[in-house]
């Protein structure tokens, strides 16, 4: 797979830390991280990091199944560009602890500053226009990576 060809796809990790356990639970999925990966890079949002760059997918995750998953909407270089940026603009952004217990409790209890993981790549695609015309969630801090990774956008083309 040419993963240095300038596409961003989703990156979903297989977690097997405390806290991934927690998201598996509460999400009844294996897939407890995602991240948005360009040329063997990594951005997303992290525990007590918020949102970083990383070089390599599985920095850090060494001991995790990846999938990766591929935006099925047509897109020109110019455009993934861009999406890339707009996740650039996010680094330096806190993790938000709100939003993750409001997905807990089941409230709205989010600072709209911060992001945790599948709410940065869910909200980047709202950005850019691109939904699941089935599953349109107005609200990123509502997604959870097992419900960003079954949009009807992305397609898992490998598991590294």
């Amino acid at each position: 797979m040419d993963w240095m060809d300038g596409k961003i796809r989703i990156a979903g990790y297989e977690g097997k830390g405390p806290f991934s356990y927690w998201i598996r639970l509460r999400t009844w999925s294996r897939i407890t991280h995602v991240a948005a990966i360009r040329n063997n890079n990594r951005i997303d949002s992290f525990p007590f990091q918020g949102v970083r760059f990383t070089k390599g997918i599985k920095t850090k995750f060494e001991n995790c199944r990846v999938r990766i998953y591929e935006i099925t909407t047509p897109l020109i270089q110019e455009e993934h560009s861009m999406m890339w940026g707009w996740l650039e603009s996010k680094l330096g952004k806190q993790y938000d602890y709100y939003g993750v217990l409001g997905r807990l409790f089941k409230t709205k209890w989010q600072n709209p500053d911060d992001y945790f993981c599948s709410e940065l790549t869910y909200e980047m695609f709202k950005y850019f226009g691109i939904y699941d015309d089935k599953r349109c969630i107005d609200e990123p801090w509502k997604v959870t990576p097992a419900m960003q990774i079954n949009m009807s956008y992305l397609k898992q083309v490998a598991v590294i």
